[in-house]
């Protein structure tokens, strides 16, 4: 694609793992906003970290990112929504944590 500056149709790009999911046109809307939903009760603090180290990457660097792990990841064990998910995953195991997990973004 980057060389030939060819285009290929969506199912072809999900098949390849470039989009994670093609949908009808009529059915775009509400499944992004089903997905903006479950981002949004999720864990926030872990998402904004997350979101730092992509611009830390884009602006400074891989090796930029990847120093700059500890000093944003760290805080995040401190966080109510890191002790209970790790509490949900040693009392439950790894399957289907994220359906146990709680959220709340504290």
């Amino acid at each position: 694609m980057v060389f030939s500056g060819a285009q290929y149709d969506a199912h072809t790009l999900e098949r390849w793992n470039i989009v994670n999911r093609v949908v009808p046109d009529d059915k775009l809307e509400s499944e992004v906003m089903s997905y903006a939903k479950i981002l949004a009760a999720g864990p926030t603090a872990s998402h904004a970290v997350g979101k730092e180290l992509i611009r830390k990457y884009l602006t400074a660097g891989l090796d930029a990112a990847d120093q700059h792990v500890l000093d944003v990841a760290m805080p995040l064990f401190e966080t109510r929504d890191m002790q209970h998910g790790v509490e949900t995953l040693v009392e439950h195991g790894v399957r289907n944590v994220a359906a146990r997990t709680k959220f709340v973004g504290k």
